[in-house]
């Protein structure tokens, strides 16, 4: 199968050309994607859709002179993008998706709970998830996820450049995790292998979202630790996010930890638009505990025998967060 990505996809206004053939297109579409639609679903919303493609801004990409896919914004959202069934898999909606948003600014999109597919195309182009809902937007029940565009991003503070990890840094990653303070804080055996360090950057931190390597500004080839988001093991809520981080032992002492949480709290609460972050230590890493009620955290308790870590220690972990609300107020 070709693949026209490789060339010049021309996406280009609709113009005059009328809405039937692009509902008909939408039609075909659906029909290979929304399976969890019924034929009175399908009907209903083909009815409805006039009226909705009116309400935004058409672009379309040709095959010869066939229109085999359409883009539909209102304002900063894409409302619409689909592909006939006989172009996917060519490239036509990446480039329809690269149109949005780098020409015309979009960065949101809604998607069907049930469609797996469009949320895993969007997830592939750096969008992200940013809230649900139960229903659709016409109360009927197939949820909807909202997804806003948040490519990788770097972060400068005063003296540290947080980046994506490398294969580069295997080395460096080795040489500070064989370390066993870091892993008697974390909770993870000291990795004893260059193997096993490499075994651990493939899985936990190449190609990762919200997840940085920390280093010197003027010096960015050489890690020195690592900050990150990830989902919040104790909460069921998408608005939440628990923040994890290591630093190599010869950096200690420098406020380092605490500048570089900071920059990503400006970050979780501002372009992810998290609600509140976590974070989680054991009771015996008083550095970690200083790190985050330095950085404004407030304690919430201590949960008993939470953890057994490599080495069958059973381990109480103390509970802090912060709320976007909490964090303003202390900015």
């Amino acid at each position: 199968m070709e693949r026209v990505s490789e060339q010049r996809v021309e996406v280009v206004p609709s113009g005059d050309e009328g809405y039937d053939g692009l509902i008909e297109l939408w039609e075909s579409s659906v029909r290979t994607s929304h399976g969890f639609l019924t034929e009175g679903d399908i009907q209903e919303i083909r009815e409805a859709l006039p009226k909705y493609l009116s309400e935004m801004d058409i672009y379309v990409c040709k095959e010869g002179a066939r229109t085999v896919g359409f883009l539909g914004i209102a304002g900063k959202k894409i409302e619409a993008l689909f592909v006939h069934p006989d172009a996917q898999g060519k490239g036509y909606g990446t480039a329809l998706l690269d149109y949005a948003v780098d020409e015309c600014g979009c960065e949101y999109v809604d998607v069907n709970e049930q469609n797996d597919r469009a949320a895993e195309f969007y997830r592939r182009n750096d969008f992200r998830c940013v809230g649900r809902d139960g229903t659709d937007a016409e109360g009927r029940e197939f949820p909807i996820v909202h997804l806003k565009y948040l490519p990788f991003q770097f972060i400068n503070t005063e003296r540290l450049a947080l980046r994506p990890f490398c294969e580069g840094d295997l080395e460096r990653l080795y040489e500070c995790c064989r370390n066993q303070k870091l892993g008697d804080n974390a909770g993870w055996r000291p990795h004893r292998s260059l193997d096993e360090s490499r075994e651990v950057l493939g899985r936990v931190f190449l190609n990762k979202y919200d997840t940085w390597a920390i280093t010197e500004r003027g010096d960015e080839a050489n890690l020195i630790g690592t900050v990150g988001l990830i989902a919040d093991p104790m909460r069921n809520n998408m608005h939440a996010a628990m923040v994890g981080y290591w630093l190599d032992e010869c950096q200690w002492g420098k406020g380092y930890m605490q500048e570089a949480v900071r920059a990503v709290l400006d970050y979780a609460f501002g372009e992810r638009e998290l609600s509140l972050v976590s974070g989680y230590c054991y009771v015996h890493n008083s550095r970690s505990q200083r790190v985050l009620e330095r950085c404004g955290f407030r304690k919430e308790g201590v949960l008993a025998q939470a953890e057994v870590t490599y080495d069958n220690r059973v381990l109480d972990v103390v509970c802090y967060c912060i709320t976007k609300e909490e964090y303003n107020q202390i900015r």
